[in-house]
């Protein structure tokens, strides 16, 4: 058998009861406080959760990084625009130009006047025509002289023989390339002796 417990044993057991159980309960505490000491004591550090006496710690989860899908730049392809063969131009012909043929001046006799009275001396004939053309002077259906006209179109015929006394017809005549006639004038003059040498004399008083 065993022995009665004493009341002084018995105080005493159960105030070591009572002290392991504060101990018990104090090491998690104390744990707990020293585990966020040192948490805080890091920069950046962030406080666990507080730990329950008896409680089981639970392994806090890994954060699991996520990937970021890189992004991946697709190029647009432009598709190249072949040249196209050049076509061969075609000359566009230049136009000819049209020659414009230059008007003909008719030939027309300036002096001795139509009607004029002259001396029967060697009377000087003259008058304007195309430039560059031949002029024949007739006195009567009689040839008297050829000329060929300036750049300004002036020409002038002397008669080889004085005229005679009475009325002449002088005819100017203009000729082409071809010796055509291609234009003529005539005037009708009378010849008096006596008068004045005067190339295109005029009428006695």
């Amino acid at each position: 058998m065993r022995a009665p417990i004493l009341p002084d044993e018995e105080e005493i057991r159960k105030k070591k009861s009572l002290v392991l159980v504060v101990a018990l309960l104090l090491v998690p505490i104390l744990l707990g406080l020293y585990t966020l000491s040192v948490v805080w004591g890091q920069p950046g550090g962030t406080p666990p959760p507080p730990v329950v006496a008896g409680a089981t710690s639970t392994p806090s989860a890994t954060s699991t990084p996520t990937a970021t899908p890189l992004s991946i730049s697709t190029s647009t392809l432009t598709p190249t625009a072949t040249p196209s063969p050049t076509a061969t131009a075609t000359p566009t012909p230049s136009p000819i130009p049209t020659l414009t043929p230059t008007p003909v001046q008719d030939v027309v006799i300036v002096t001795p006047q139509d009607g004029e009275t002259v001396n029967p001396d060697r009377l000087p004939v003259e008058g304007t025509a195309s430039p560059g053309a031949t002029i024949q002077v007739y006195v009567d259906e009689e040839l008297a002289g050829t000329t060929v006209t300036d750049e300004a179109g002036h020409w002038e015929v002397v008669p080889v023989e004085p005229l005679v006394e009475g009325k002449h017809t002088i005819t100017a005549k203009m000729l082409d390339e071809k010796d055509a006639v291609v234009s003529s004038d005539s005037v009708s003059i009378t010849v008096v002796a006596g008068l004045l040498p005067i190339t295109g004399g005029t009428t006695p008083d």
